[in-house]
């Protein structure tokens, strides 16, 4: 499965944990090591939806993270995934409506499908109301004045599938 990265992970047959060099190593040199290892999936066709976009793997939210990983890897990994969205709401004649967005069709993932109006995973460094107005500038082309009203309501931890099948950990900060 991994045939790039060399020493990288090994099993007890009960867990999987990074081989014996690199436990001690520093976040730096694991990202490195992981990077060389899924790039190795990504080439065997294991890994779709490349991002070029790292992602935190760390013991929580907001903790130190252990090391830095693609985005469309961290399912494989087993890693939970945060991200934003935002829901909108449009005062109408009729009464209070929900803004509904429709993802691009060339999206790598859930193409073409609803959504919420913006949402977007939690990079490394940046607060999810830091978030918010990134995505919204970009998604959606709200500008940062009207994205800095949007408020935070709570957030969603779910296990689903993603297009392939595979099980995903996330939480979704919600606004």
């Amino acid at each position: 499965l991994c045939t790039r990265g060399g020493d990288v992970l090994r099993s007890d047959g009960k867990s999987v944990r990074f081989s014996e060099n690199l436990e001690r190593a520093s976040s730096v040199v694991r990202t490195e090591a992981v990077a060389e290892m899924t790039q190795g999936l990504r080439e065997n066709g294991i890994v779709k939806g490349w991002r070029n976009e790292l992602v935190p793997v760390a013991t929580g939210f907001g903790e130190t993270p252990k090391f830095l990983v693609e985005r469309a890897v961290y399912p494989i990994l087993g890693a939970k995934g945060y991200g934003v969205h935002v829901n909108g709401f449009c005062k109408t004649q009729t009464g209070l409506s929900l803004w509904v967005a429709k993802r691009a069709l060339d999206k790598p993932t859930w193409p073409g499908l609803l959504d919420h109006i913006v949402a977007g995973h939690q990079p490394v460094g940046m607060t999810p109301s830091e978030n918010v107005i990134k995505e919204a500038g970009e998604e959606a082309g709200i500008p940062e004045e009207l994205a800095r009203t949007a408020k935070a309501r709570g957030a969603v931890s779910y296990r689903g599938q993603d297009e392939d099948g595979r099980l995903k950990n996330d939480v979704l900060f919600s606004f």
